[in-house]
């Protein structure tokens, strides 16, 4: 009897906590079902409220986004956008250029010139882009208009290597110029230098006498020796920054040298008809000149004839004359 009593409690003991554990599921049973009865549903967000999380791809946006977004490469190539609709807007261009990488906002002109077609600076990333795009958009037809696409900045250098080769062509006549009309300026020194200040250029034809060993004095060796010289001002021409004018067929550096190329002509013929004129060598030109009296000469005698004697200058004689 004594060694049935352990086996009697241990029994117990194990069927007492198999209905404990029994029990504590069939609360946590009944309990998940309480809350999933009595929990609200969990709304749905709509697509376009989602927070998605950040990622890195989203700092480098494709290329064919047209995203505006500052590039740090210094290699921006402009190209220029033209004879587009007036109704086009930025995201017109936007679309038209989906295929390349914008690097940074355009403006669209404000005003309306109908004397001129529309124009935009478009700036992309790289020279094969620039290339590309135009290329492939160049003579697109848009709105009925057949738009122009083309390389800004190679058209700028080639107008600015356009403007240095005619004012080279203008220098050099204006020099001709001031030799054929002006002789006392042959054996000088001729150049003509230019001058920018606030919207207005200057051009001057300056002259100088050459430095030699034998005919330079101390004083000019010096300054030829520091770089300087004794220019003496012969003419000068000047204009004025015009904006309503057209750049593509004005310039004012142009302008200005034209200025002076027909000042120093003008000068050129009025000196020349100056040289030729009697009140050049007059004093004073309200003194009137004194006349001089006509001298009169008589023929010779036979006498005079015989032994060779020339004419004979006589004065006028009040009578008649007698023959010899």
């Amino acid at each position: 009897m004594a060694e049935e009593q352990p086996s009697l409690r241990s029994k117990k003991s194990k069927r007492s906590l198999r209905s404990l554990k029994s029990l504590h599921s069939s609360k946590q049973g009944v309990m998940n079902t309480f809350l999933r009865t009595n929990r609200s549903p969990t709304p749905k967000i709509p697509p376009h409220l989602q927070i998605q999380p950040p990622s890195t791809l989203g700092l480098f946006p494709n290329a064919t986004a047209g995203a505006f977004i500052p590039s740090p490469s210094p290699h921006r190539i402009a190209v220029e956008l033209s004879n587009f609709p007036p109704n086009f807007v930025k995201a017109d261009i936007v679309h038209l250029f989906k295929d390349f990488h914008i690097l940074e906002e355009f403006a669209l002109p404000k005003t309306t010139r109908f004397a001129y077609p529309f124009r935009a600076t478009i700036y992309l990333g790289c020279p094969e882009q620039a290339r590309r795009a135009v290329m492939m958009l160049d003579g697109t037809v848009c709105g009925g208009r057949k738009i122009s696409v083309t390389l800004k900045e190679s058209e700028v250098r080639k107008r600015a290597q356009e403007i240095d080769h005619l004012a080279d062509g203008l220098k050099f006549a204006i020099i001709n110029t001031a030799r054929t009309y002006f002789p006392h300026l042959r054996p000088a020194i001729l150049e003509v230098r230019e001058f920018a200040k606030d919207n207005e250029n200057y051009a001057f034809l300056q002259a100088r006498h050459p430095v030699t060993l034998t005919e330079s004095t101390l004083e000019e060796h010096i300054m030829h020796s520091q770089n300087m010289a004794a220019w003496v001002f012969v003419a000068g021409g000047m204009a004025e920054l015009d904006m309503e004018k057209n750049k593509e067929t004005y310039d004012v550096r142009l302008e200005a040298l034209k200025d002076l190329a027909l000042e120093l002509e003008k000068q050129g013929v009025m000196r020349s008809a100056w040289t030729k004129w009697d009140g050049r060598l007059v004093l004073d030109q309200s003194v009137q000149p004194v006349e001089q009296k006509e001298e009169v000469v008589r023929a010779p005698t036979p006498f005079e004839r015989v032994f060779g004697i020339g004419k004979v200058k006589s004065q006028p004689s009040r009578g008649p004359s007698r023959a010899a």
